[in-house]
């Protein structure tokens, strides 16, 4: 999760489920936070940093310090948990809602029809390089994806969210258009 805070800093936080446990990434370096008991939402604390989140809000309090109220950008957590598992590039689109991974060395990942239909291809081939438009193509039971993926400004189409990639994808007979990053 990425979280922007009012003070004007962003705080990266990854969960450990196991560890029942958060690393908060802090300009010193990360801080491993142990869940503590709390009357509401999550609460993470070390005895001199705590972390509180309840759904898409979260407050940050170093010791002796006030607390600071934070909110998850999520754009920036997806892009975020993309880059944590390996994906190279993350485009997504409107109207049917869909997101496209790219990941080396050969796997596209497709979701569509906002997330009931998943494809999964290995044996991605590229052609070309991502300022000029690289395509990635893989096929799967006689399916075939193409994704073109070009360096240039995109906006999306709803949100108006700014991206430094376009996508286009074509699959099962239909063109997608959208935005993405690496």
């Amino acid at each position: 999760y990425v979280w922007d805070c009012d003070d004007g800093t962003s705080l990266s936080m990854r969960n450990l489920l196991r560890e029942k446990a958060i690393v908060l990434d802090l300009h010193e370096g990360p801080r491993h936070l142990p869940q503590v008991i709390s009357a509401s939402g999550a609460k993470y604390d070390d005895g001199t940093v705590s972390f509180w989140t309840k759904g898409g809000a979260a407050m940050f309090q170093r010791q002796g310090s006030a607390v600071v109220n934070c909110r998850d950008n999520r754009a920036r957590s997806l892009a975020a948990d993309a880059r944590a598992r390996g994906v190279a590039y993350r485009g997504q689109g409107n109207e049917p809602g869909w997101v496209l991974e790219i990941s080396p060395p050969d796997r596209i990942l497709f979701d569509t029809n906002y997330g009931q239909e998943r494809h999964a291809l290995e044996g991605a081939t590229v052609t070309g390089e991502v300022a000029t438009g690289a395509e990635y193509r893989a096929e799967k039971d006689g399916v075939q994806i193409v994704a073109t993926v070009t360096l240039e400004p995109c906006q999306d189409d709803m949100a108006g969210t700014q991206f430094d990639y376009s996508f286009v994808v074509q699959f099962g007979g239909r063109t997608y258009r959208g935005c993405g990053s690496d």
